[in-house]
């Protein structure tokens, strides 16, 4: 049994591995994608079911979105900190990528058989698409059939891209490569009504559906701001 768990974990391990055909001169985006699971053990990232994909599975269109990298990226964020806003044409003209990075990465992006959607005025991603096979080619990554955080069967990336080391410098990440990630549904709380028309503790402690649980705040600090009159016994 022991045996068995261990070669699942490495399993698991394995498949957010470096693609294994990635070639020479070229820069894997380890961050792009999250790590997936071989074998009967559910991981919350993903379960790999089946590593071959189908011809009709190959030719299914899936989106890769490149994102780009800011330029004088400390420098921006030294100055968000200050608390300076920064206008559009600013941020075009210091911070956003350039135009002629866009244009490179679209160019290389289309030469690999992608369609690209056209620039826009940030400049922050290359909005591009394909079959899973074309992408899984220009990206030299693998694809297998994964089930999701939603217990459904997708095509998704577990091997992260390997992109042009020319570009390295430009492209953050590659984007939506693992469908699987789905969204999930956060919990639904049943509306309560609130007595009386102001706003205490225990009203908190109602909305929250904290009450009962036998915390009253003895012994906490608590930091009020405003300009409301503070009653001393209750600091």
């Amino acid at each position: 049994m022991r045996t068995l768990l261990s070669l699942l974990v490495f399993a698991c391990a394995a498949s957010g591995a470096d693609p294994a055909g990635a070639s020479t001169g070229r820069t894997v985006l380890r961050d792009s994608i999250a790590p997936t699971c071989i074998g009967g053990l559910p991981h919350k990232a993903g379960t790999v079911v089946r590593l071959e994909l189908t011809a009709a599975e190959l030719a299914a269109e899936l989106p890769a979105h490149f994102a780009l990298k800011l330029r004088n990226f400390e420098e921006l964020q030294a100055r968000i900190q200050r608390g300076e806003v920064i206008s559009i044409s600013e941020m075009t003209d210091r911070y956003f990528p350039t135009h002629d990075t866009w244009v490179k990465i679209a160019a290389w992006a289309r030469s690999q058989g992608l369609s690209v959607k056209d620039e826009d005025r940030c400049r922050m991603t290359v909005f591009a698409s394909s079959s899973i096979a074309k992408i899984q080619s220009a990206l030299q990554l693998t694809f297998a059939r994964v089930v999701g955080t939603d217990g459904k069967e997708y095509s998704s990336a577990i091997t992260p891209p390997a992109i042009p080391s020319e570009f390295a410098d430009a492209i953050v990440g590659v984007a939506k490569l693992q469908p699987h990630l789905r969204p999930i549904r956060s919990q639904t709380i049943t509306p309560v009504e609130i007595e009386g028309h102001y706003i205490s503790p225990t009203t908190i402690a109602q909305l929250y559906n904290a009450v009962g649980l036998g915390v009253d705040g003895t012994g906490q600090t608590i930091l009020i701001l405003g300009g409301a009159k503070v009653i001393e016994h209750s600091v």
